[in-house]
């Protein structure tokens, strides 16, 4: 049963790690209309706190852009 425990608490580990550094990834990115589509994917599974982080990041670049104006009417901010 200890065994069991370990294993599981690796797995578990082990997943909040890799997702992280996906997020991360997007994150380091350059390309803010690959930002903006996982802003939008993050927003619509619910995790408002990572599309919030993306959105802060691109919109003051995106200024004066339809999805600029998008982002911010339609509540993503």
């Amino acid at each position: 049963m200890h065994k069991q425990t370990h294993i599981f608490l690796f797995l578990v580990i082990a997943i909040l790690v890799s997702s992280c550094g996906k997020f991360e990834k997007i994150r380091k990115l350059t390309d803010e209309k690959k930002k903006y589509a996982a802003a939008v994917n993050y927003y619509k599974k619910g995790e408002f706190d990572k599309a919030g982080i993306l959105l802060e990041e691109i919109v003051p670049i995106m200024k004066g852009g339809d999805d600029q104006e998008m982002a911010t009417l339609s509540g993503l901010l």
